[in-house]
């Protein structure tokens, strides 16, 4: 009996957990799903949404440099880059370091 009632409550805190997981992931990054990436990100104080390509880029061009922006995205971790280096105005579009050079971009959300 004692072994249920250790059992329940571990499955109990386990659910805890992923629920609060998903919750806070639509939360911070508009989607549920927290392996997929997300459709907005908040840098410069400013939202940046998902731009309409919702597919990643990758840079092979040699003549696009993208320049690494001072902070990285606090949430997944992951680096964020533009295009622009980066003045005195905020950019209008960052990417979001994927992998093996594919990055997702963002675009400055004008609300």
């Amino acid at each position: 009996m004692r072994k249920i009632k250790i059992l329940k409550i571990i499955v109990f805190i386990v659910l805890f957990i992923l629920l609060s997981l998903l919750v806070a992931n639509r939360y911070l990054y508009g989607v549920w799903n927290p392996f997929a990436l997300p459709s907005k990100i908040k840098c410069f104080d400013r939202n940046y949404i998902k731009s309409g390509n919702d597919i990643p880029k990758t840079f092979i061009d040699e003549d696009t440099v993208i320049y690494p922006i001072d902070s990285f995205n606090k949430y997944t971790g992951k680096k964020l880059y533009t295009i622009d280096p980066k003045k005195e105005s905020v950019p209008t579009a960052i990417y979001l370091y994927i992998s093996d050079n594919m990055y997702q971009s963002y675009e400055l959300d004008d609300d």
